[in-house]
């Protein structure tokens, strides 16, 4: 690694001003999940299911590894290329309906009445 690699990762870091950007609960992965990380990975594997969807197939396993390396290429440039620095950006079918998909999970997820927990008995 670079300088120069070092300094264009910082101006992208202030372009997408994640100093401002924290996780839901303050503190990161030091008490929770990684809602940024888990979003990002979710979105992507959904796109790429639309696309295994867009070529007659049930899902992304299902296609042949010709076209999973097909779709996987597609999702990963079709994401690189969202411009968030627009007014108005335009997503493409599979990208947008990963974006509800997701959405949708997530608010459900928050809305659950189901609470995991975990004790931890300490022996002297």
């Amino acid at each position: 690694m670079t300088a120069d690699d070092i300094i264009a990762g910082k101006g992208g870091f202030q372009k997408a001003d994640l100093m401002d950007y924290g996780s839901l609960y303050g503190m990161g992965s030091y008490y929770g999940e990684d809602y940024t990380a888990s979003l990002l990975k979710n979105i992507a594997l959904s796109t790429r299911e639309n696309y295994a969807h867009d070529v007659g197939e049930r899902t992304f396993s299902h296609l042949s590894p010709e076209k999973q390396t097909v779709a996987t290429t597609h999702m990963r440039e079709d994401l690189r290329g969202i411009d968030l620095t627009q007014d108005t950006v335009v997503l493409l079918d599979a990208v947008s309906h990963a974006f509800v998909k997701i959405r949708d999970e997530t608010a459900a997820s928050f809305l659950s009445t189901t609470v995991a927990f975990c004790v931890v008995s300490e022996r002297g």
